[in-house]
């Protein structure tokens, strides 16, 4: 039998994982979060203002296990978070889980989170067990990490094509392009 990905992690990465960064408009909306992320057993949870505010944790703290950001069209915060931490040299890792969460999602907002590295885009309203369904698999799922001219993150592609005959995908992939982070 397999054990989960998350048994096989170290403990001080494991423990790493269950500490993280949460961006909330509101306080309802952080007590959702808040109550969710509880029953994932994340154990320690702090709650910023803005991006501004992560980059700075990320920067000089570099303790944080994943970032949650809640989506907002206007403040774009997620976006922010994703550029710092997937191009810029003070981030921490660029492995970083990311996980945006709205409920105004559009197909170009979408499209623009998954360009900039978001690990996982989780709309909302959504069922407690889908939440942290998709939560856990942005913590703990391996996936190939991308390294490519004009995209750093995680492989978009969760599932193989069938189709798809030959051993490269992108026009410019190359085994260099891919590291297993």
């Amino acid at each position: 039998m397999m054990r989960p990905a998350a048994q096989t992690r170290d403990h001080q990465s494991s423990y790493r994982l269950r500490s993280g960064l949460v961006v909330t408009r509101t306080p309802r909306h952080r007590r959702i979060v808040e109550d969710m992320l509880a029953m994932a057993d994340m154990r320690r949870v702090e709650h910023v203002p803005d991006a501004e505010a992560v980059i700075l944790k990320l920067q000089y703290e570099r303790q944080a296990g994943f970032v949650l950001c809640e989506a907002d069209e206007s403040t774009r915060h997620h976006l922010a978070i994703a550029k710092f931490v997937r191009w810029n040299k003070a981030s921490p890792s660029i492995h970083l889980p990311i996980v945006a969460l709205g409920d105004r999602w559009t197909l170009p907002l979408v499209k623009e989170a998954r360009d900039a590295g978001v690990t996982e885009i989780i709309g909302t309203p959504i069922a407690i067990y889908a939440f942290m369904r998709r939560f856990v698999s942005a913590l703990y799922q391996e996936r190939r990490f991308i390294m490519a001219p004009l995209y750093r993150g995680p492989d978009r592609r969760k599932h193989p094509d069938i189709t798809y005959k030959g051993p490269w995908r992108r026009s410019d992939d190359s085994p260099q392009a891919i590291n297993r982070g």
